[in-house]
């Protein structure tokens, strides 16, 4: 799939309640509170890790560009991942992050270009 084993990427799910040709049948079982996020939105940007509990739940995912620059965009304050993420922090180790004790992954993914023009070639829906 050609994701790499570092990156930032912008996430978004799915709103599961809009038929889409082209797109599977299957559908996420959202609760009710979960569903109202998305209200009449086609996407919605992963702001809340319930989100991705659910199985069918449709992801896309978009490559953040390394170098922001270019594009006189400047990133400032901390992430707060567990927040975004609805982890509580406490029940999540955190000693090797913070000691820089990290362990190297057993496999690394082979990144992979996409080939051919990726502006050419899709169904529009």
């Amino acid at each position: 799939m050609g994701i790499l084993a570092e990156a930032s990427y912008i996430i978004s799910v799915r709103n599961p309640s809009l038929d889409v040709p082209g797109f599977p049948d299957a559908k996420p079982n959202y609760p009710k509170r979960l569903e109202e996020k998305f209200a009449d939105k086609r996407w919605l940007d992963v702001d809340d890790g319930k989100l991705l509990d659910y199985e069918n739940a449709q992801l896309l995912l978009i490559g953040a560009h390394d170098d922001l620059s270019e594009e006189s965009i400047s990133i400032t304050g901390k992430a707060a991942l567990f927040k975004t993420l609805g982890l509580k922090k406490r029940e999540w180790p955190t000693e090797a992050l913070e000691g820089g004790t990290l362990t190297e992954p057993e496999m690394q993914p082979e990144a992979k270009k996409p080939e051919g023009d990726r502006s050419k070639g899709a169904n529009v829906g």
